[in-house]
């Protein structure tokens, strides 16, 4: 009988350890695992034993898994608790639906899976594969969603979770060893439906309450993006207003000089100054207003904005801008901070690619045809791309500090389901498009 209920635990055991890893993405040696197993198969075996509770096996290895997540993670407790009640739980879904697969298939019930020794590892292995599944989907819930959220939500949820499991766990106990009478009452009965409406009265607020949170991340989630907004557009304008300021300078010192000239009475050589220094200025100034003057056609204010400044920049630089935006641009289904940052970085791009080049050029355009918008920026490369590796993050050919830029780009275009990126090398151009669709939202 002992060696039959030692064998009965230990299957049960193991699988509660390989949930337990999986979800926590630790990897153990084989010796720290044995002596896991170990820890919580032994314990349970002698406490059943003695009592012929099988409640106080669950009680062991929620105690052992809680202690090696604290080993993992002590700053956190609330976490390693779940961490300890998320194997527990899984084990009870996989068990009931291992239990009902066999019944189903083989129509045995639940005293014959546990009284035969082949239907009863057959249950286990059932339990052990769904079980994996579920911890596999945990696993990720924690990875994608949970750690996205900010530290306050995170405690708020994991009090929420733990509650919810503790509940669940309370009701699964009730149900399996609370004994139906004591002294001829009811009491199984009438514990389970005080836990049931406790349940549904707690499931009532925690969504309620969960829902009032989330609106409030939400407003200031929409208050941080306002501010992005804002700090973008006072960059941009501080950025503006000191182009114009040297603008001025420029235009003083030439001014200076011709002044210089009239002064003396130098009718020739004011002529020649004006034919040397300020056509040329006066004609290039006109040419690049002439240039930039064609993004007027782009309605939104902050792709406007760094527009403007970064081709300024460009042209400053002695860098030839090309720039055609033909369609009236008034809307663009793509998240506006999202949209200035990744046309700030190919701008960005294409100056460092052009800086300090002969005859280096930029073309910008923005091409509107229903539904799609196309934002194209062409610069001229001095030497090849490698296009396996541009999105790749780190790389880069402008050596240490930079390749973070389009690592960044391809993570926000990726996040967006309108919105994809085109790239290739044409007659010495390294080109880049941004496709948009305005028919659905991103």
């Amino acid at each position: 009988m002992q060696i039959r209920l030692l064998f009965m635990i230990i299957p049960p055991m193991i699988s509660f350890w390989v949930f337990f890893r999986i979800i926590i993405q630790v990897k153990f040696g084989i010796t720290k695992t044995v002596l896991a197993v170990l820890a919580m198969v032994v314990p349970s075996f002698f406490l059943i034993e003695l009592t012929n509770i099988e409640f106080l096996g669950d009680v062991v290895v929620f105690i052992v898994l809680v202690i090696y997540a604290l080993k993992m993670n002590k700053e956190d407790i609330l976490l390693c608790i779940l961490y300890a009640f998320f194997p527990i739980i899984i084990s009870v879904v996989s068990d009931n639906i291992g239990s009902s697969i066999i019944n189903l298939v083989l129509h045995a019930s639940e005293s014959i899976i546990r009284n035969n020794m082949l239907t009863y590892y057959i249950n286990c292995g059932l339990l052990l594969l769904f079980g994996c599944f579920l911890s596999f989907m945990v696993r990720y819930y924690l990875n994608t969603r949970f750690k996205k959220l900010n530290q306050p939500m995170q405690r708020k949820l994991l009090k929420y979770v733990m509650v919810g499991a503790l509940m669940t766990l309370l009701i699964y106990m009730t149900n399996i060893y609370m004994p139906n009478y004591v002294n001829g009452y009811a009491v199984k009965d009438t514990v389970y439906t005080v836990l049931l409406i406790a349940y549904f009265i707690y499931m009532i607020f925690a969504m309620y309450a969960f829902v009032i949170n989330f609106q409030h991340e939400m407003e200031l989630s929409n208050k941080d993006i306002l501010l992005q907004q804002f700090k973008t557009y006072t960059e941009n304008m501080s950025i503006t207003a000191e182009e114009m300021r040297k603008l001025r300078h420029d235009n003083v010192n030439m001014l200076l000089g011709l002044y210089k000239y009239l002064e003396e009475g130098d009718m020739k050589g004011a002529l020649n100054y004006f034919l040397q220094y300020l056509k040329p200025f006066s004609d290039n100034i006109k040419a690049d207003n002439a240039s930039l003057d064609k993004l007027k056609n782009i309605k939104i204010p902050e792709l406007n904005s760094i527009l403007t400044v970064k081709l300024m920049h460009a042209q400053e630089l002695g860098i030839r801008v090309h720039i055609e935006v033909y369609d009236e641009i008034d809307e663009i289904k793509f998240d506006k901070i999202d949209l200035c940052r990744i046309v700030g970085i190919l701008l960005d791009n294409a100056v460092e690619a052009c800086d300090g080049h002969d005859s280096a050029k930029i073309d910008f355009a923005v091409v509107k045809k229903d539904p799609e918008v196309r934002i194209i920026i062409n610069n001229t490369i001095s030497e090849p791309m490698q296009f396996s590796r541009i999105f790749e993050k780190g790389y880069t050919t402008k050596g240490d500090g930079h390749g973070r830029g389009l690592y960044i780009l391809k993570q926000i275009i990726d996040k967006c389901r309108n919105a994809e990126i085109e790239i290739k090398e044409m007659d010495g151009y390294f080109v880049m498009v941004i496709i948009i669709s305005n028919g659905e939202d991103g």
